[in-house]
């Protein structure tokens, strides 16, 4: 894990990472999913653990289409998923 300008970094592999950030406008935290250092989805449990839901970020006009290992993005999902349930522990935590 790598700390970066209030984001909590964690490689997966070269291409894939997950980021955690806190958002104002959420009840909780977001894990963001990135490939390439590029968001590719946003993965938030403001509705419950059992409620996650996810955003992903598509490609407009302005930036090509993304390509990438199914396998991986499947990875990358699962980790994302178990990281936001911890978030989510923590958070009750303090409640």
């Amino acid at each position: 894990m790598e700390a970066l300008g209030g984001l909590l970094i964690m490689v997966k592999s070269k291409v894939f990472s997950t980021k955690i950030l806190g958002d104002l406008d959420l009840d909780g935290m977001v894990i963001l999913v990135c490939y390439n250092e590029q968001v590719i989805a946003e993965i938030n449990y403001e509705n419950g653990i059992d409620q996650m839901q996810i955003e992903l970020i598509c490609s407009t006009e302005e930036s090509p289409k993304q390509f990438f290992p199914l396998e991986g993005f499947l990875e990358i999902l699962q980790e994302a998923k178990e990281i936001a349930i911890q978030c989510a522990k923590e958070d009750e935590k303090f409640k």
